[in-house]
């Protein structure tokens, strides 16, 4: 609201506009945490063959291993299975920002 004439104005249009000024304010300083709380997913997971099988056959270690956590060789295959399966992801996505730059 602009202040031409000031007899134009009365003293109850100055409230509301001072009012508004005021709520304006206050909403714009408060956060908004609905907004914050969505997270942009930055994009689709790499998956292919290669990693279906490795996560399969992780799977199917941890669960050897859990049902007899003291077997120290299943403990071992677990590892080496897991270990095999992020690697294999590291591969995917290193391929994926190799084959964006070229």
């Amino acid at each position: 609201m602009e202040i031409d004439n000031l007899e134009d104005i009365t003293t109850v249009k100055i409230i509301e506009n001072l009012e508004n000024v005021l709520h304006n304010t206050a909403k714009q300083s408060i956060p908004n945490h609905r907004k914050n709380s969505r997270i942009k997913r930055t994009g689709r997971k790499i998956w292919n063959g290669k990693i279906a099988q490795a996560s399969k056959i992780s799977k199917s270690k941890f669960y050897t291993w859990k049902m007899n956590k003291n077997n120290n060789n299943a403990k071992k295959d677990m590892v080496l299975s897991k270990r095999k399966l992020r690697s294999l992801q590291r591969q995917a996505y290193a391929s994926k920002k190799r084959n964006f730059y070229e």
